[in-house]
């Protein structure tokens, strides 16, 4: 079903899969030279200490005292903390429209931070099995009592149009047709934090995922592997350099010392 090139590249995510079609390079060092990152932007801490944040309060936890808690957990500076704080309307309104959700479906079972996996013929497997091929968490799943899945993802930035989300949605997609065989229909949204509003795509069926979403599915992995494979991959300059990790090392930046002593990356644009 897949090239022996993405074989060799397992397992893959929809992160993974992306990133090796957003820069070769990054790729390179972060999934075959396993070199650890550099630096993390403000915007990501605050942007995974969010994610934990709406994780707990999903299972239950109070939103203050969970700002509080991972804030301190993560060591935000006081800068990241005051962003943090300042997503608790969005939150809290996410948490409102959950509410309703659940009170007008019929919701047969709640999944919070669910790990799933495939393996390489595309059937149910463990997020850490040794066979497993792609695999992804998704932050929030509803099985409906009508044949319908529904699935959440968080976005920390604000919205944007679905398509630049449109591989992450048919990829879990994929993996929740393996885990629910029974199911009818695949809804996904994705959830920008930073608007604090949920939109949802264009639902799947079962019968589209199998004839047409699964196909694309192994074409997208398979060309993913190939655009990472590059031996020699020169770095792709792209709004994604703002948060890569592997800025300070990647021969498309540059480092500035200031003269207060300040050190700011520069960034050398390709023409």
């Amino acid at each position: 079903m897949f090239s022996a090139l993405s074989h060799n590249l397992a397992p893959w995510s929809v992160s993974k899969a992306k990133l090796a079609s957003t820069c070769a390079l990054a790729f390179r060092y972060r999934y075959i030279e396993h070199l650890p990152e550099q630096v993390t932007s403000p915007e990501a801490r605050v942007g995974t200490a969010a994610h934990e944040v709406l994780e707990r309060v999903e299972r239950g936890a109070a939103l203050d005292a969970s700002l509080g808690a991972v804030a301190t957990r993560l060591e935000l500076s006081a800068e990241e903390r005051a962003r943090l704080e300042a997503l608790a309307g969005a939150i809290g309104r996410f948490l409102d429209t959950i509410s309703a959700f659940r009170a007008r479906g019929d919701v047969r079972q709640e999944l919070c931070e669910e790990r799933l996996g495939v393996d390489d013929e595309l059937r149910p497997t463990g997020f850490l099995a040794p066979d497993v091929f792609f695999r992804g968490a998704v932050d929030l799943a509803f099985v409906l009592g009508d044949g319908r899945v529904a699935l959440i993802d968080h976005k920390s930035s604000r919205k944007k149009d679905l398509k630049w989300h449109a591989s992450q949605l048919k990829g879990y997609a994929v993996l929740a047709f393996a885990h629910f065989p029974e199911l009818r229909k695949v809804c996904s949204g994705i959830h920008f934090l930073g608007d604090g509003e949920l939109v949802w795509g264009r639902g799947l069926s079962a019968d589209e995922i199998r004839k047409s979403v699964r196909d694309w599915f192994v074409a997208w992995i398979d060309d993913a592997a190939i655009r990472g494979s590059q031996p020699d991959p020169k770095p792709q300059v792209s709004a994604f350099c703002d948060y890569c990790g592997y800025r300070p090392v990647c021969p498309a930046h540059g480092i500035e010392v200031k003269a207060d002593g300040l050190v700011q990356l520069r960034t050398r644009r390709h023409t």
